[in-house]
């Protein structure tokens, strides 16, 4: 009885294969439920469904769709899996069999970050695996492929009487506050080291800004949350405050600065306060647990969320010390270089653990643009809109998010001030 009351349901859907793994529970989870919103129950070879009801087989021929298995989704598989993207067609590759089209295998590739966990660290200059080892071809690159995929199968699906959901296509932001202001509050040791610089340089236009903001001539560039960016459009939002200590990468305010602590008190009234563990706090849990507890004091707030500087991390190791001193919420997935969906998906998700063979606690909220990413490679607010136009285009049709990433502190990038309420009323 209960079975048939689970399958009349327009929700509802049965998937056979012949095994039951974390992975394939996992991802199971991800694909039907989170993004079609569907509840489905697990059945096993030959075990009955109602008359009726609609079912996926996984390698298993029959059923309303059938799905290749390709071995990636048992517990045991340990093979150097390789994938082949593809919009139409993909493949999985253990050594020795190429499967094609197996849409769960291949998701779960992308999701779990098999490519990350397994190949051995090409680190870039920042110590961080390489934008390029991830997808050479900008069309899959600029696409969340899981979310493509799953559009197919959200219309067979609905040709079969289902009621799938579809995620609203919307703009969502964030941001990181690295640097707080470029001339207040910084202290007399490193405003005279600074000006030193800009004189041994004849920057003296940079000498100029200089006098007139320490003077209260001009307000200072890096100060514009509430000001050039409205609150109206900050509400909400993630931002994510940088603890750290001085360093050649880390150049914020001391966290006992007493200007920096109030905003930040005053910042997080209205928006949604996190963590941005520093440059310095890579392969440092230590440090990371320290910055924690450092905005947890201003704030007398547990925090949860993090989004690391320079988006300097590597899996396994920085999400799990991120689960290690208590955070459950990550903003850090994305391409430091480029646009594009690094775990192709602009969808949130669980972060599964390979080694451990288990779902983690830690959920993963991805990024597919960033300002600064786009002004060091000279583009301007415009190419940088016109790439987030083409990604809502997509998400419109897909059903997904764009997010995006801005700072407060390119107030020389052409179009700065426009670029987040131009985003915003996209």
């Amino acid at each position: 009885m209960l079975n048939i009351a689970f399958a009349m349901n327009g929700s509802s859907i049965f998937f056979r294969a012949t095994f039951r793994s974390n992975r394939l529970e996992y991802i199971l989870d991800e694909v039907l439920e989170r993004r079609l919103g569907l509840k489905y129950r697990l059945v096993l070879n030959e075990e009955p469904v109602p008359q009726g009801s609609v079912c996926l087989h996984y390698g298993i021929s029959g059923g309303n769709i059938h799905f290749p298995d390709s071995g990636i989704l048992k517990d045991e598989a340990q093979n150097l899996w390789q994938f082949t993207p593809g919009f139409e067609q993909h493949s999985l590759f253990n050594g020795k069999t190429e499967i094609q089209n197996d849409l769960f295998g291949a998701a779960f590739f992308l999701l779990s970050r098999y490519q990350e966990h397994n190949q051995p660290i090409q680190p870039d200059a920042h110590g961080r695996l390489s934008d390029e080892l991830h997808f050479n071809e900008i069309e899959f690159r600029e696409t969340p492929l899981i979310e493509y995929w799953v559009e197919g199968l959200r219309q067979k699906l609905n040709s079969l009487g289902l009621t799938c959901k579809k995620t609203d296509a919307c703009p969502q932001f964030s941001l990181d506050w690295d640097n707080p202001t470029a001339y207040l509050n910084k202290g007399l040791w490193r405003q005279t080291a600074a000006m030193a610089g800009d004189f041994a340089s004849g920057n003296w236009s940079k000498l100029r800004e200089r006098y007139q903001v320490l003077s209260g001539q001009n307000p200072d560039p890096y100060d514009n949350l509430g000001t050039r960016i409205p609150m109206e459009l900050l509400k909400g939002r993630h931002i994510f405050f940088w603890l750290g200590n001085y360093g050649k990468h880390d150049k914020g305010l001391s966290f006992k600065n007493q200007w920096y602590r109030n905003q930040i008190r005053n910042l997080s009234k209205e928006m949604r306060p996190g963590l941005h563990p520093s440059y310095a706090s890579f392969t440092k849990p230590e440090l990371i647990l320290e910055e924690k507890k450092r905005l947890e004091e201003i704030l007398d707030k547990e925090i949860i969320a993090s989004r690391f500087h320079f988006l300097r991390f590597r899996i396994p190791q920085s999400y799990r010390t991120l689960e290690e001193v208590g955070f459950t919420e990550d903003y850090s997935m994305g391409f430091s270089g480029f646009p594009g969906f690094r775990a192709g998906t602009a969808l949130s998700f669980k972060w599964f653990d390979l080694e451990n063979n288990r779902i983690s606690g830690l959920t993963i909220h991805p990024f597919s643009l960033m300002d600064s990413s786009a002004a060091f490679r000279g583009n301007s607010s415009k190419v940088f809109l016109e790439s987030a136009k083409a990604q809502f285009k997509k998400g419109q049709e897909l059903g997904f998010p764009v997010h995006a990433i801005f700072h407060n502190e390119h107030p020389n990038w052409a179009g700065w001030e426009n670029a987040i309420p131009q985003f915003a009323g996209l």
